[in-house]
């Protein structure tokens, strides 16, 4: 739909209050409507919805619009993430101590390990005999056919980094000149510029060596803005833009 403003000045201070919108824009002076932060956030909604869509394409194995593949979960990861009943009992997990294996399966497992842990005592410290028990009672069932919980839960297809989904959630954008405010996000509007990100648990886009957690950025590592993102964000600095003139010329920036 069609907009229009109507302005009552001359053309002289019309030409004055346009002159001034750069300086306004780039955080030069004054700004008493907040006319640059209505083209900030319409750029910072516009980079958090580029983000997340990426997220999504990345969490499920894929390369994001921003050119990152991101490294698959372990086995043992994915075997830790939370299950729904239906899950356990398709897979006949139970709530035992040992919840993969069948009632026969853990009274033979329960059998081996007496028995072998009898004879480790002989020989060693009870803290060690249970430990070699142990893994000569699993050796057995799992040669009898019986399946641990890492061999039945480590290959599900889960998404990364969305076990909770606190971090995602932190992400989403928000519409138009309105963000989310969404727990964990970062929304900035300093002079000149936009700043998104998220407090949620940071180590995830860096990575940390130390504990073997490899990165898994949610944009570019080097600050760059990505090709596949300038579209959208220019059309949402343009739409501010336009904004920020309707305002110029019907209220005057000077």
């Amino acid at each position: 739909m069609a907009q229009q403003v109507v302005y009552y000045g001359t053309p002289g201070e019309a030409r004055r209050h346009l002159m001034t919108l750069p300086d306004i824009l780039a955080g030069k002076v004054a700004d008493p409507y907040g006319v640059a932060r209505a083209v900030q956030v319409r750029c910072g909604v516009a980079l958090l919805s580029e983000i997340q869509r990426a997220f999504i394409t990345k969490s499920r194995g894929g390369v994001g619009s921003d050119g990152i593949k991101w490294e698959p979960l372990k086995p043992q990861t994915i075997a830790r993430r939370r299950t729904t009943r239906a899950e356990r009992r398709q897979l006949g997990i139970s709530r035992g101590r040992r919840p993969s294996l069948t009632p026969d399966q853990d009274r033979r497992w329960r059998q081996v390990f007496a028995r072998t842990y009898r004879r480790m005592l002989i020989d060693l410290e009870p803290k060690d005999a249970k430990r070699r028990a142990a893994k000569i009672a699993w050796a057995t069932v799992k040669a009898e056919g019986a399946r641990t919980q890492l061999e039945l839960l480590g290959s599900r297809q889960v998404d990364m980094l969305r076990d909770t989904g606190l971090l995602f959630r932190s992400l989403s954008p928000g519409v138009d000149d309105q963000p989310s405010g969404a727990e964990g996000q970062i929304f900035k509007t300093p002079p000149g510029a936009v700043i998104v990100g998220t407090n949620v648990k940071p180590w995830h886009h860096t990575g940390d060596p130390a504990k073997k957690l490899p990165a898994r950025p949610f944009w570019p590592l080097d600050g760059t803005l990505p090709d596949a993102w300038k579209n959208s964000i220019n059309r949402a600095a343009a739409t501010g833009v336009l904004f920020a003139l309707r305002l110029a010329l019907s209220r005057g920036l000077a």
